[in-house]
């Protein structure tokens, strides 16, 4: 505990310390890496799934905001004695993911306990960077896990779930009881495996999907007729294809399963017919 001592959990940072050693070895195991494979850690804090990843021959890049876990951990893991550690103290949402990727010709495996108020915005960065992701294991709150786990026709059914589908397979691993925490934290937590696809989808054609899916569950309670309806006014009426837009229209945008999304966002944009749609 010397080392949750000397760095106290800050409520603006999200951070709940991840302290039963099972556990983290666990998660860990889950990454299933490889000789030389590339890791990036999100968020290591105090090292609990460090220790365990160091044990492993790869190449580990552990990226973390708090300055005082950057020195902690620096401290705790001399680059000396763990010369393929590369600590970077910046928000992961700034991280160069594409730049490493092309520094070492590989895709890399992700890894991390993530503040549960950055889940979106960190997903939605390994969306966009899924080119370069092989997987990823990420400890989330167990309702948001929920959602991006969820199927068509549910309350829980939402942007997030459609958004990985496009680029990824998600699985559920396992949960994680609160009192694994320190501070103990009033969530439940799951772990949660993510696949990506070995060849995503076009980052335009991904933001135009995505672009659909956004406005429609905004308005989640109407049908696809009235959510999209500016989207729908930007394109010339003799430019849209009415009769093959008509059986989403009536629809709401929890009855839309991914590749329905993909084939409508297809129509309003105009690429039936484009070789590079998803």
């Amino acid at each position: 505990m010397s080392i949750l001592k000397s760095i106290k959990a800050k409520k603006s940072l999200g951070q709940n310390f991840l302290i039963d050693k099972n556990i983290s070895k666990k998660i860990v195991a889950l990454l299933h890496t490889e000789f030389d494979e590339l890791v990036l850690e999100i968020g290591p804090g105090t090292g609990a799934l460090t220790n365990f990843l160091l044990e492993k021959p790869i190449h580990l890049y552990a990226v973390e905001c708090d300055e005082r876990a950057v020195e902690s951990l620096s401290n705790q893991f001399p680059k000396a004695k763990f010369p393929n550690f590369n600590l970077i103290h910046q928000d992961i949402l700034k991280f160069d993911l594409e730049q490493l990727f092309l520094e070492k010709k590989k895709k890399i495996k992700v890894i991390g306990n993530i503040p549960y108020f950055l889940s979106s915005g960190i997903l939605f960065y390994l969306y966009a960077n899924s080119t370069f992701i092989e997987k990823a294991v990420i400890m989330l709150q167990k309702e948001f896990a929920e959602r991006l786990l969820a199927v068509p026709r549910t309350k829980e059914y939402g942007i997030i779930t459609v958004a990985n589908e496009l680029v990824a397979e998600a699985s559920f691993c396992f949960n994680v009881s609160n009192n694994c925490f320190y501070p103990k934290p009033k969530v439940s937590s799951t772990i949660i495996e993510i696949n990506f696809f070995e060849n995503p989808p076009a980052t335009q054609n991904f933001n135009d999907v995505l672009k659909i899916v956004k406005l429609a569950f905004n308005q989640r309670r109407k049908t696809l007729k009235n959510s999209l309806s500016s989207v729908l006014k930007d394109n010339p009426f003799s430019t849209l294809n009415y009769e093959k837009l008509q059986k989403f229209l009536t629809k709401r945008p929890e009855e839309l399963r991914k590749d329905e999304f993909i084939e409508l966002a297809s129509l309003i944009y105009h690429k039936e017919n484009d070789d590079k749609q998803i």
